[in-house]
């Protein structure tokens, strides 16, 4: 009997333990696989950046051998309203800012392109920096106020949360932060500010509506599912505080 009882525990203790190793290992393979799918989306990304670049050089450089008007003007806005290679940097959101910033910043010069690429920043992000105190006028500057304009969102996202103002407001002074904001917009709205919740969702540009939002708990799983989404905007914007 005894023996049966010393068998039993045997089991039951190793069971336990092949359980537990069952599950550490199928949180290690998950992470692994999040790892390679994020690696190979960057990888991605970067290579369609690169790519279209590339082509609006080239775009560039034969435009006066094509004989257009395009050739005549100096003007980045007519260019990025020409070249599909810019709509093709825009399309790819927020997860290309960071490789946008890198290239601008890896360039030499501050030329026709790198201003090109900070309007794309610009589009993705939802923001008009000339319009705010981080005003610039080539892409090396650019750079500079939008390192500035990135590191001061967290703290910005939680006065506004916290401040006396009216709904609406607040609402219109997050969206002027932009989409690098949503992160902490949707922090805030975790903690209870519920009257955020309009700002992220036309930044997000999510097909859910406030007023469908009608419940807490509604609310509080659409920010967990989002908050998800977007986890590398957060830490890419969390990089910019140690500068």
């Amino acid at each position: 009997m005894k023996e049966n009882i010393m068998v039993f525990n045997w089991l039951r203790t190793n069971r336990k333990k092949t359980i537990a190793g069952i599950f550490t290992a199928s949180l290690a393979v998950t992470a692994l696989l999040i790892s390679l799918h994020d690696s190979t989306d960057a990888s991605s990304i970067e290579n369609v950046i690169d790519t279209n670049i590339a082509d609006i050089e080239t775009n560039l450089e034969n435009e006066p051998n094509n004989g257009t008007k395009l050739a005549l003007s100096s003007s980045p806005y007519d260019y990025i309203k020409a070249y599909k290679e810019y709509d093709n940097l825009v399309s790819l959101g927020n997860d290309a800012l960071p490789y946008i910033e890198e290239r601008i910043d890896a360039s030499p010069g501050s030329g026709l392109v790198d201003y090109m690429l900070a309007l794309a920043a610009e589009e993705i992000a939802k923001v008009d920096l000339k319009k705010s105190n981080f005003q610039w006028s080539t892409g090396d500057s650019f750079s500079r106020r939008w390192k500035s304009h990135l590191k001061e969102i967290p703290a910005k996202t939680k006065q506004i949360a916290e401040s006396n103002n009216s709904e609406a407001a607040k609402n219109e002074e997050l969206k002027e932060l932009g989409t690098p904001a949503i992160p902490f917009i949707l922090d805030e709205i975790e903690k209870g500010h519920q009257e955020l919740l309009p700002a992220a969702v036309e930044l997000i540009g999510d097909n859910n509506k406030p007023e469908t939002l009608t419940s807490l708990s509604g609310v509080q799983d659409w920010v967990w599912k989002e908050k998800l989404t977007f986890k590398k905007l957060k830490q890419y914007v969390e990089k910019k505080q140690d500068l």
